[in-house]
């Protein structure tokens, strides 16, 4: 039986480096809902024009939405196949809800912790970074 897993944590604690390892050691599929809505988005479909249009106006993009896009993905074949890594979703308790009325059994749930001071480091450094890129073209 596939793994299903879920994987919390604050920005910058690693989550990105921690999915990348599982999925190379288990032959999982990462399943981020940034890459999806930028997916959606880049494919000028319906849904990622309204994204799109949400985004732009500093809007949250609405849990139906993003819960709909992660259930679709989770039905394919791949994820079926091979198990799957939910890389920071669910966020809200509505989401955590939206998984428990569709079905969606999750094997293990691992939160990682980190120290608040790390983080806002790790961010301020991100931020540095955005700035300079920007400042540059």
């Amino acid at each position: 039986m596939p793994l299903r897993i879920v994987l919390l944590g604050p920005p910058g604690s690693g989550k990105g480096t921690v999915c990348e390892s599982l999925c190379k050691r288990y032959g999982l599929v990462h399943i981020s809902t940034g890459d999806l809505l930028r997916d959606e988005v880049a494919r000028g479909t319906t849904i990622g024009k309204k994204v799109q249009a949400l985004m732009a106006g500093g809007q949250f993009v609405p849990d139906e939405i993003i819960c709909d896009m992660v259930l679709v993905r989770l039905k394919e074949k791949d994820c079926v196949l091979n198990g799957w890594i939910l890389d920071g979703f669910p966020r809200t308790v509505p989401q955590v809800h939206y998984l428990n009325q569709a079905n969606i059994a999750i094997d293990v749930t691992l939160v990682l912790h980190i120290d608040s001071k790390i983080v806002v480091e790790r961010m301020q450094i991100v931020v540095w970074i955005l700035s300079r890129r920007l400042s540059i073209t």
